[in-house]
C-alpha cells in the first residue's frame, strides 16, 4: 500500500513538474503572438492613413478639406485606423503580462541538507520556482 501511494506521488510530481514547463513555453509564445498581432494593428494605421491620402488626393485641387464624393470613403479609411491603433494597445498590455508570467515560471535544482547517519549529506531535488513581482 505505502508503495502505491509513492508511486502515485512520484507520478503527480513528474506530471505537474512537465505542466510547469508547457506554461512557460505557453506564455512565451502567447507573448509572441500577441507582440505579433499588436505590430500587425499598428502598421494597418499607416497604411489605412496613408491610404486615405491617396484617396482624397485623387481628382482634388488640393484645398483643404475634400468634401466630394470620396469624402464617406476617406472618413471610413481614418475611422479604421483609428480603430486599429486603439486595438493594438491591449496586444501589447497582454504580451507583456504574459512575458512576466513566463519569467516567473521556472524549474531549478536545490541542495537539500539530509542526515545520515551522524553526518550529513547534500543531495539535489528539482524545485519549482515561482517569483512574485511585488
Amino acid at each position: 500500500m505505502k508503495m502505491i501511494f509513492l508511486v502515485v506521488g512520484l507520478l503527480s510530481t513528474m506530471m505537474v513538474a512537465a505542466q510547469i514547463n508547457n506554461t512557460r513555453d505557453y506564455y512565451l509564445t502567447k507573448s509572441k503572438n500577441q507582440k505579433t498581432i499588436g505590430w500587425i494593428l499598428a502598421g494597418s494605421v499607416a497604411g489605412l492613413i496613408v491610404g486615405d491620402q491617396d484617396n482624397s488626393n485623387n481628382g482634388s485641387n488640393n484645398s483643404g478639406l475634400d468634401l466630394g464624393p470620396n469624402f464617406d470613403v476617406g472618413l471610413w479609411l481614418v475611422g479604421g485606423g483609428i480603430a486599429a491603433g486603439l486595438a493594438s494597445i491591449p496586444f501589447f498590455i497582454s504580451s507583456r503580462k504574459n512575458a512576466r508570467k513566463a519569467g516567473a515560471i521556472g524549474l531549478s535544482n536545490q541542495k537539500i541538507v539530509m542526515p545520515q547517519g551522524s553526518a550529513f549529506t547534500t543531495k539535489m531535488q528539482p524545485t519549482v520556482s515561482l517569483k512574485i513581482p511585488l
